[in-house]
């Protein structure tokens, strides 16, 4: 015999009504000692706790979101981009982090992009001199090896 009928609830009754759940139980106590627990963990914190620490700075910083600066026009390459960049967050329009960080991003891809490029030269050059295999082993041209 199955253990649970199709269709057929468990607690056909549900939960009673007015019932409150356990999260909000224990959080009604907690109000109640709210301050001492806030001092006692800023005590902590002051102690050099750095769960404590990271527990207040959680609840009073928010999360860091992106923002939008605006707009840095630059025609050009890369280094334009780069000088644009520098000469907004001189000027104020962007902040000097925010700058910073465009740059080490445009850095990374220009970085990714020289080594694409290599990547394809190199593939390039071994398929210009890969050895036929009907010459393998026939005294054919010899590349210096």
């Amino acid at each position: 015999m199955p253990k649970f009928t199709k269709g057929r609830s468990g607690n056909p009754k549900g939960r009673p009504k007015g019932t409150r759940n356990k999260a909000t139980l224990i959080r009604a106590r907690l109000e109640r000692h709210e301050g001492e627990i806030v001092r006692a963990l800023v005590k902590q914190a002051k102690g050099g706790d750095v769960q404590a620490i990271r527990l207040i700075l959680e609840r009073i910083c928010p999360a860091l979101r992106p923002v939008d600066h605006g707009e840095v026009k630059a025609e050009g390459d890369g280094a334009d981009l780069a000088q644009a960049l520098v000469r907004a967050a001189v000027d104020g329009q962007i902040p000097v982090r925010a700058a910073r960080d465009l740059a080490a991003a445009l850095h990374s891809e220009a970085r990714i992009r020289q080594i694409a490029d290599l990547e394809q030269r190199l593939e390039a050059l071994e398929r210009k001199h890969e050895k036929p295999t009907s010459q393998i082993g026939t005294g054919g041209p010899r590349w210096g090896l």
